[in-house]
């Protein structure tokens, strides 16, 4: 088993006109405001949902998921990441997006934390 928290920080620089409604991790509701425990198999599939939307219209969105503290990060191979094609987002829309990565069998029993970026 691998225990990994994650942590979701609801924070940004130059804000979107975006609110994330929710986000879950292998089918776990993760709370934005704490962090949340979660084991992880070495070597399996970590499946994040996100669900969001606009309170304008805004085109050429993209959402980018990945751990961050993972050792190997720099290599671009291995990188623990995963980000959506391109979409467009109506006002007042529930969007759901689903990405999804390998964890490699070399990741250490640690915290990490799950990052999310919508740009």
């Amino acid at each position: 088993m691998l225990a990994i928290t994650i942590v979701a920080i609801a924070n940004t620089a130059l804000a979107l006109p975006v609110t994330i409604q929710r986000v879950e991790v292998n089918d776990d509701v993760i709370d934005v405001n704490a962090a949340n425990r979660i084991d992880f198999e070495r070597d399996g599939e970590l499946e994040v949902e996100v669900r969001l939307s606009a309170s304008q219209y805004i085109d050429d969105v993209e959402i980018e998921a990945f751990i961050s503290g993972y050792e190997y990060n720099d290599d671009k191979e291995v990188r623990l990441s995963e980000s959506t094609p391109l979409f467009d987002m109506e006002a007042n829309v529930e969007y759901v997006k689903r990405l999804s990565f390998q964890l490699p069998d070399d990741v250490d029993t640690d915290d990490y934390k799950l990052r999310i970026i919508v740009s």
